[in-house]
């Protein structure tokens, strides 16, 4: 809500609250102990940056969370579980997060099905009650929430395959019982082995004929399935019906849509990545292919953690080098890399892969580490 505050409260309200300044607008976040957290917006001149924010945050982009830390403290729940369960307040920091950094939608994961089955096996999301009432407040930002998954801890273990039909069955459920509603389901399973890509891509339309069924069975919004890509399969090739065909024009037409990590370190790379997979996206699908056409959606993670990423495989260095031309940076690739897609007729978006490790790159510290959410897009290191 848009409050016009007298000097009076406004100097009040500034002593009382976290405070951010950026593109002539000023984030508040306030913490009521019986109320969810809620995001004041107000009009502002001041501005704190020296370079413009805005084409940063006016970028269409999705934030992957897989928890508001990358390893829990010795007594703290697991990472995920701090932000599903709200622990400390972590999904309401998330959000307020999202809202400055101009994230309009999250990926939130809830738990691999392995893991989660006792609560799936009863049509139920885990912490069902408390995710409802984080998606809700997330929707009512006008942040829309996807639901991040994988089949099981090992990525290149397809056994009880079948169990995806139960997990789509579940999210239908929770959006026919919960005012807050998930759109798409993203699968993060990136197998490793040739042998498994079959077993994944069978995965994805099971999960995607499941979808399609529900929608039209309950007369329900069609929930969307995603699918991440490596980069080291843009070259590869699997057998299909005693015939070759190219792995991700099959993966991608397995699922609605397809999200290609990044995985390097270098522009010029980074830019091949995003000519060959537009180049596959657009491909004629293989005649061997029983799945349904290629939906011309594919859309880029960007890595900037550490975790299962070498080296060269991340951009965190430009925001340990230099965290303000990250922000003039990272617009430019992107439009460059959406450029290409557009260019070939594909809707595209980008996504940061992931809320912990940017954050802390961003601010010095991990979520669950901060009692409040910093008020600004980053943090000087000298200020910590």
């Amino acid at each position: 809500m848009t409050f016009f505050l007298s000097a009076f409260r406004f100097v009040s309200l500034f002593v009382a609250l976290g405070i951010g300044f950026f593109g002539g607008q000023a984030l508040f976040y306030h913490v009521n102990e019986s109320q969810p957290s809620e995001l004041i917006v107000l009009d502002s001149s001041e501005a704190s940056y020296s370079f413009d924010p805005n084409p940063y945050i006016d970028l269409q982009k999705e934030l992957l969370v897989w928890g508001a830390c990358t390893t829990p403290g010795s007594f703290s729940p697991p990472c995920y579980e701090q932000i599903i369960n709200n622990i400390n307040n972590r999904a309401d920091h998330l959000i307020y997060f999202s809202k400055l950094h101009g994230f309009d939608r999250v990926a939130i994961f809830g738990g691999s099905i392995e893991a989660s089955w006792k609560n799936l096996q009863n049509m139920t999301l885990p912490s069902s009650d408390s995710l409802c009432s984080i998606v809700k407040n997330f929707n009512l930002e006008g942040i829309t929430v996807d639901y991040l998954t994988y089949l099981n801890d090992d990525h290149d273990d397809y056994h009880e395959l079948s169990r995806v039909k139960t997990l789509v069955s579940s999210v239908y459920s929770f959006n026919l019982n919960c005012e807050g509603q998930i759109s798409s389901i993203l699968f993060d399973q990136e197998p490793k082995y040739l042998n498994s890509f079959q077993s994944f891509a069978s995965m994805l339309y099971i999960a995607k004929e499941t979808s399609n069924t529900l929608s039209s069975q309950r007369d329900m919004t069609y929930i969307t399935i995603g699918s991440f890509i490596s980069p080291f399969w843009l070259d590869g090739t699997m057998t299909l019906v005693d015939s070759s065909v190219d792995i991700v024009p099959h993966l991608c037409a397995s699922s609605d849509y397809c999200i290609l990590m990044d995985y390097t370190s270098s522009e010029n790379t980074f830019q091949e990545y995003g000519i060959k997979f537009s180049g596959l996206l657009s491909s004629e699908e293989d005649d061997a292919s029983d799945v349904s056409p290629l939906s011309a959606k594919g859309s880029l993670a960007v890595e900037v953690g550490w975790i299962d990423a070498k080296d060269d495989e991340s951009f965190g260095w430009i925001l340990e080098s230099d965290i303000e031309i990250w922000f003039q940076w990272l617009p430019k690739m992107i439009d460059d890399f959406l450029g290409e897609l557009k260019h070939n007729d594909i809707n595209g978006t980008i996504f940061i892969h992931d809320y912990a490790q940017y954050f802390k790159l961003l601010h010095g510290k991990e979520p669950d580490e901060f009692s409040y959410p910093p008020s600004g897009l980053f943090t000087k290191m000298d200020e910590n």
